[in-house]
């Protein structure tokens, strides 16, 4: 409640002028050959190992009570290269325009290529400022939005879109998980915003798949629209909500179409349709962890190795009770359980 409360004020108060009281100028300050080194304790001795190496960090800039202008800042190093300018006038709306650019080296232990980041500042404080950040080499992105800081809840809007990159960090043994399409929309404030994702990906033995995503949610809760994930020659479609004011507590509805597992697990080739719907609570009392799991309908169809599955019923777990079954039917192939109580 106490940071719902922080939130729904602006995070700038700029209805009283502001002003530096005095007068800062910073001409140069330059730092050449730094070395930042770890030492461990190793059988030969103690040995130093290099962090970083910075020949080259400058700095210059004025502030008084008309501006604040960073007129050079630069830093150079064998793992970062980073320089930037800007300025900001304090007066009327407060104008700004700041720039940051970083590049990076290949980096073949992460394995990642030189890169490049480039972020804009623009616009006014006390309307809207402007955002713009462009990222190119590991992926090629562009994230712009504005944003009001001197409104209540402050009002933000975002878009990023991203070209086709892959995603290298996640081992695979055969073609790599790539992205081939980004879109992500965020729009409201930070206590009631909304939320709209297209993505589209392919690699680790999956086929093309699709996803779409829509909601909204607050400081404490997201509700999900909807989920669809077109993928393994089917659909999955998710809605819900979640909740984390006090503990968490969720409900999901979960609809799949004929979804077919044979390329991801060939040795369990399965094919479903159905529904799933659920819904549980966990939550921290003097005696430990309260928790409950409802699977209210469970009515899944298709085949399992060639073989008929069917699983239909409800059933319910919770710290006080493990399982609950008011009636549970399991059909494979010829073999059939029934489970109750």
């Amino acid at each position: 409640a106490a940071l719902e409360n922080t939130l729904a004020k602006p995070l700038l108060d700029l209805k009283k002028p502001f002003s530096l009281p005095v007068y800062v100028s910073v001409p140069e300050i330059k730092g050449t050959q730094i070395h930042i080194e770890q030492k461990t304790q190793a059988t030969a001795g103690v040995q130093a190992t290099s962090l970083i190496h910075i020949p080259l960090v400058q700095l210059s800039g004025i502030a008084d009570s008309r501006q604040i202008q960073l007129t050079q800042l630069k830093l150079e190093s064998d793992k970062l290269r980073l320089e930037g300018n800007g300025n900001l006038a304090l007066t009327q709306d407060y104008p700004l325009a700041w720039q940051l650019n970083a590049t990076t080296p290949d980096l073949p232990e992460l394995k990642l290529p030189a890169s490049r980041v480039d972020l804009t500042l623009s616009g006014q404080l006390a309307n809207q400022t402007l955002l713009e950040l462009k990222t190119q080499g590991a992926i090629n992105a562009h994230l712009q939005g504005d944003v009001a800081l001197t409104q209540a809840k402050t009002p933000l809007q975002l878009k990023l879109t991203a070209e086709p990159f892959a995603v290298p960090l996640i081992e695979t043994k055969g073609k790599p998980l790539t992205i081939d399409a980004l879109q992500l929309n965020l729009s409201g404030n930070l206590l009631d915003y909304r939320l709209n994702l297209l993505a589209k990906a392919q690699g680790m033995n999956l086929p093309e798949s699709e996803l779409n995503v829509e909601g909204n949610g607050g400081l404490t809760q997201f509700e999900l629209a909807r989920l669809q994930l077109a993928a393994l020659n089917g659909s999955a479609e998710l809605s819900g909500n979640l909740n984390w004011r006090k503990g968490i507590q969720w409900q999901s509805a979960l609809t799949l179409n004929h979804i077919n597992t044979q390329s991801l697990l060939p040795d369990w080739a399965a094919q479903l349709s159905g529904k799933l719907n659920s819904s549980g609570a966990v939550a921290q009392s003097e005696n430990g962890a309260d928790w409950s799991v409802n699977l209210s309908e469970i009515d899944i169809a298709g085949s399992l190795q060639r073989k008929t599955l069917q699983l239909k019923g409800q059933l319910s777990s919770s710290h006080q009770q493990l399982l609950t079954v008011p009636k549970l039917l399991l059909i494979y192939g010829e073999n059939q359980i029934t489970l109750q109580g």
